[in-house]
This record gives C-alpha cells, structure tokens and sequence, in this order.
C-alpha cells in the first residue's frame, strides 16, 4: 500500500524517487519543488492536530463519533 502511495506522488510530481544500486536495496524519496509547496499545509494539519489532541484522545481514538 505504501508503495501505491508513493508511486502516485511521483507520477503527480510531488516525490523524486533515487535507487541505489546496493545489496540490501536503497530507495530514497524526497519531496520536489511542487511537493514542497505543500509544507505549511502539512505544518496546518500538524498544528492543529497537536493543538486537539486531547479532544481526540479523550475520545479513544474515535475521532469524535
């Protein structure tokens, strides 16, 4: 699922995949200029989410339903 994932991003121009051709196998991704645009959208959710997490977690994890 993972690997769906990160495929999708790439194909959206978001991630840049680098394979490294050592035994174990290497992948590295990292976010391109496109998908760091997405930073303070991201640090938003992240804020947000810190800032209700007692509300969330009160809630045993049910996310309020």
């Amino acid at each position: 699922m993972l690997t769906k994932e990160l495929r999708q991003l790439q194909e959206w121009g978001l991630l840049s995949r680098k394979e490294y051709p050592v035994i174990p196998p290497k992948t590295e991704y990292r976010l391109t200029n496109l998908g760091d645009t997405l930073r303070p959208i991201m640090q938003s959710m992240a804020d947000w989410g810190l800032s209700h997490r007692s509300e969330i977690v009160d809630e045993g994890g049910s996310g309020g339903q």
